[in-house]
């Protein structure tokens, strides 16, 4: 897809509302989701399974007041990720964490989205390159 068609799929996809951007691919999927961004969003890289450099528009950061930032867990130290990690791991054993996933082939998704957008439930779409 280009930037245009997909921008235009995030758009669709979340009714228009992006708050907050969870990025693990970068590149040309970055740039078209900062499209999508409402204004005041956040987005957070945590990847770039899709490649290393995106061409950001300064107008788009301006305009909406997006926040970009960058995070990576290996700047912390164990000590301060050690209580998250105990709480995340009692969970898990507990079996108190429960995700509800529907997993989509690439080939299925228009289906897809037009699962996301008929649904009344908080949504999460999740795309990996």
């Amino acid at each position: 897809d280009t930037e245009d068609a997909l921008a235009n799929q995030f758009v669709d996809a979340t009714n228009g509302r992006v708050d907050v951007v969870l990025d693990g691919l970068y590149a040309l999927p970055l740039q078209a989701a900062l499209r999508a961004c409402s204004p005041h969003s956040r987005v957070v890289n945590i990847g770039n399974s899709a490649g290393a450099t995106a061409q950001i528009s300064a107008g788009t950061l301006r305009a909406r007041q997006i926040t970009i930032s960058g995070f990576a867990g290996l700047h912390l130290p164990m000590t301060a990720k050690e209580p998250a990690l105990k709480w995340l791991w009692q969970h898990v054993g507990a079996r108190k964490l429960q995700v509800a996933v529907r997993r989509s082939s690439l080939v299925d998704i228009d289906h897809t989205w037009s699962l996301q957008r008929s649904s009344s439930n908080t949504k999460h779409v999740v795309l990996f390159a």
